[in-house]
């Protein structure tokens, strides 16, 4: 609904769109369709780096487990584990051989699970 309604904010309304009448109504009754991109917790790889080491100083290792307290970082561990089997083979990743050396540095393991 909401790329509907960029659509027509932006001027790309076609016949089979939603009316402006339509998204009026909506936002009458409460319907917010406005779109803010997420910013918080957004954090650098470098960030993450530093906090992996303080995880790993803390537990003694960089397997980091999805509990309360590390969620966020454990949710990064494991995209970073995709990123690198999808660089790994060849694939298109955004992970830099930079990056990989990093973590191998610190004692990262990429097959863990």
């Amino acid at each position: 609904m909401r790329k509907k309604y960029r659509a027509c904010r932006d001027g790309a309304c076609t016949l089979t769109s939603w009316s402006e009448d339509q998204f009026k109504r909506l936002a009458e009754i409460g319907i917010d369709l406005s779109y803010q991109k997420r910013t918080h917790n957004i954090k650098s790889f470098e960030e993450r780096i530093d906090d992996l080491k303080a995880y790993q100083t803390s537990h003694g290792h960089c397997d980091v487990k999805c509990t309360k307290e590390d969620k966020s970082l454990y949710r990064w561990v494991v995209k970073v584990r995709e990123k690198y089997a999808r660089w790994r083979d060849g694939k298109t990743s955004n992970l830099t051989s930079e990056q990989v050396e990093q973590l191998f540095s610190i004692g990262f393991d990429f097959d863990a699970s």
